[in-house]
């Protein structure tokens, strides 16, 4: 199938009557979560950055949110949205006023289908895009791999997508591509993710990742981040790759691969860990969060066309990092959790709020800070696996200098 034929572009307008008029979604869903950070953290600028107010303030009642995409389907078409769920929110909370884009600017952005994807719904259901004049327009993608090309020809503005070697290789031949925000991080507690084995067998494994010698690991691929947790897994007990049966295969044949004893142990990623455990497929020996902690995921990517337009780069991302925090705090336990599960629920394949209840959660920066030594230490295990060229670690792509302003309206992250 042709690239084209898999972006689907699906629009979503502003309907702000229907602010006055709403009442917040809420489900039943209460995922585990890690404890609230006991102080609010401080935004970590990188490096200075000008900036100049707004002539006038954006209002102070948010305007509903834009009608958004369903789930991704095969079919190329279009299909309508549909309408955003009515929200009782005060609308975005920033520490000095940002005037929304006028006339609205429309933003064509692939988000991915994962638990990642949680700043954009949000930012979506509490009308932070359209707020900031903002029309949110998802473009069907379906694999991290298939980004770079649209990106390049401008088919679309944004990407949520995953770190590998096929995006650094393409930065490496001049794709002016930004990572301008996480959107994906192993961090304790919250990998989304989890080194998993056939149910019943656990007991057999320890308590160290010396035990995956000699075993049949499954991962996605040589050229994906969990390859890179598995490396760094491989490590901490001076094993290298050699010392396992290494099988690639994805997600869903994961499982079935666990059930048949085709595989020990599998590097799997949420849905399909607590579904395994639903159906007593599988048992969950380690979170992968152990296997390098704070592990650069995902990123937030911007197009070389949309760095030019600043004002919306600039007005996305303070609805996106929003949008995060609010995922943040709903997975901290001082946010709706509830509010969590209806939303993903909306948006992701899995249709049963309750569901996310019994998910690894996975971890997104409040701050939108990207994780940059462990990006350092992505590439390092790539060149050694030969993947990407040995040579000098390129990190320009990595881009700040909005996420510093973006912070400076929206101030300090408070738990």
């Amino acid at each position: 199938m042709a690239l084209a034929s898999r972006i689907r572009p699906r629009r979503s307008h502003a309907v702000i009557a229907a602010l006055a008029t709403g009442a917040l979604w809420i489900a039943a869903c209460a995922p585990a979560a890690p404890s609230p950070t006991a102080a609010p953290a401080a935004p970590k600028p990188t490096a200075p950055v000008a900036t100049s107010a707004p002539a006038a303030p954006a209002a102070t009642a948010a305007p509903a949110a834009p009608a958004a995409a369903t789930a991704p389907s095969p079919a190329a078409a279009a299909k309508p949205a549909a309408a955003a769920s009515p929200t009782t929110s005060r609308g975005l909370q920033l520490a000095k006023p940002l005037a929304p884009l006028n006339p609205p600017v429309t933003v064509k952005a692939r988000v991915g289908s994962s638990l990642t994807t949680a700043p954009f719904w949000y930012a979506i259901e509490k009308g932070y895009f359209s707020e900031l004049g903002i029309t949110f327009q998802q473009v069907d993608i379906q694999n991290s791999s298939d980004v770079i090309s649209p990106m390049a020809t401008g088919q679309i503005d944004i990407a949520g997508t995953s770190f590998g070697t096929g995006l650094y290789n393409a930065i490496n031949r001049n794709v002016n591509v930004k990572a301008v925000a996480d959107n994906g991080q192993l961090d304790k507690g919250l990998a989304g993710s989890a080194a998993v084995v056939k149910k019943g067998a656990r007991a057999q494994y320890g308590s160290d990742w010396c035990a995956l010698k000699g075993k049949k690991v499954a991962v996605s691929g040589r050229t994906t981040g969990l390859f890179v947790t598995l490396w760094k897994a491989l490590e901490s007990c001076k094993l290298t790759i050699d010392d396992v049966q290494l099988i690639e295969l994805g997600f869903p044949e994961t499982n079935v691969a666990l059930a048949s004893g085709a595989v020990d142990v599998g590097f799997q990623v949420e849905p399909f860990v607590s579904r395994g455990i639903e159906e007593n497929i599988l048992e969950i020996w380690r979170p992968l969060d152990e296997g390098l902690e704070g592990q650069q995921m995902n990123v937030l990517l911007y197009s070389d066309q949309f760095q030019q337009n600043k004002e919306a780069g600039l007005r996305f991302l303070v609805a996106y990092i929003a949008g995060a925090r609010d995922y943040r705090r709903a997975i901290e336990g001082t946010g709706d959790r509830e509010e969590m599960g209806r939303f993903f629920a909306k948006y992701l394949t899995v249709k049963d709020p309750a569901a996310y209840g019994k998910m690894i959660m996975m971890g997104v920066d409040p701050n939108g800070e990207i994780d940059v030594p462990t990006v350092r230490e992505s590439i390092r295990v790539f060149q050694q696996n030969g993947t990407i060229e040995a040579g000098d670690v390129n990190l320009n792509w990595i881009d700040n200098t909005l996420r510093n302003q973006a912070l400076e309206y929206l101030g300090p992250y408070k738990p």
